[in-house]
């Protein structure tokens, strides 16, 4: 019984922080913010070409993967928003005095906060694929939206975590918020990319690099019967698909738990 009552509490204590994390986010307005600039963005591909008298592509998996080319900084503004201060933020802010010796484990309230920020992180992305969606719908018809939208959005959802986790070990390894934020920048428009390049110069293989498979989101809607199979990725336009899917995993689990590592051990 004692173990089951430890798992109730630890049930309790994680919602109890998703709350709060919905609470301070709403506080904040970083949720109305990001769900505004999703908003903004997702619309110009429609606006533009209405209000300017343009013609919008003749196939509609070309307007998509025209749509969908900005969801990348979408999906970079939700980890610096939602994750890049998640764990220094209160230490900076000194609430880890209310929160840390609060009866609850520090793994608890890490998993609370990670559950809360993904959720509305995938928030935010829905909202600009519904406002893309609808456009699609506008424009062309309904079966304009095939299975590789659903398949965009997945891939989305799940890229978008393996960028939350890493802002979370970020976040967890570094006390200042703001150094944090920038070394987001640094990893993800910089690092990544600079390495990508330099291992393709060498001609070796960079397919464990995270920022490769960003380019799923409109490969999917362009190049649909192209990233599907067993190669490895040599180039932007050899792609595995599934190998993507994996990495995107190990990235999330490995930065993850390198989060709860540096959580647990962080002096008050």
């Amino acid at each position: 019984m004692t173990i089951l009552n430890e798992w109730k509490q630890d049930y309790y204590d994680v919602w109890l922080n998703i709350r709060f994390e919905f609470l301070k986010n709403w506080k904040s307005k970083r949720s109305l913010v990001a769900a505004g600039i999703s908003v903004t963005l997702s619309s110009l591909f429609y606006l533009v070409p209405l209000l300017t008298g343009s013609d919008f592509p003749t196939e509609a998996n070309e307007f998509l993967a025209t749509s969908t080319g900005l969801i990348n900084y979408i999906l970079l503004l939700n980890a610096i928003f939602f994750g890049a201060d998640a764990i220094n933020g209160e230490h900076h802010k000194k609430t880890t005095l209310l929160i840390y010796p609060l009866p609850q484990r520090r793994s608890v309230i890490l998993f609370g906060k990670f559950i809360m920020q993904l959720l509305t992180s995938w928030g935010v992305i829905l909202i600009y694929y519904l406002i893309t969606g609808t456009e699609t719908v506008l424009i062309y018809d309904v079966n304009a939206l095939t299975v590789d939208m659903l398949k965009s959005i997945l891939f989305s959802f799940l890229y978008m975590g393996a960028l939350l986790s890493i802002t979370f070990f970020l976040s967890a390894l570094i006390r200042n918020p703001a150094i944090s934020m920038a070394l987001t920048f640094f990893f993800f428009f910089l690092l990544f990319p600079t390495l990508n390049t330099l291992l393709l110069m060498i001609d070796f293989d960079s397919s464990w690099i995270l920022t490769n498979y960003s380019a799923f989101i409109i490969k999917l809607f362009r190049f649909p019967s192209d990233i599907f199979g067993p190669r490895h990725l040599r180039s932007p336009d050899d792609i595995d698909f599934y190998l993507g899917i994996r990495i995107c995993l190990i990235y999330t689990i490995i930065s993850f738990a390198g989060a709860w590592l540096f959580t647990s051990r962080k002096e008050i």
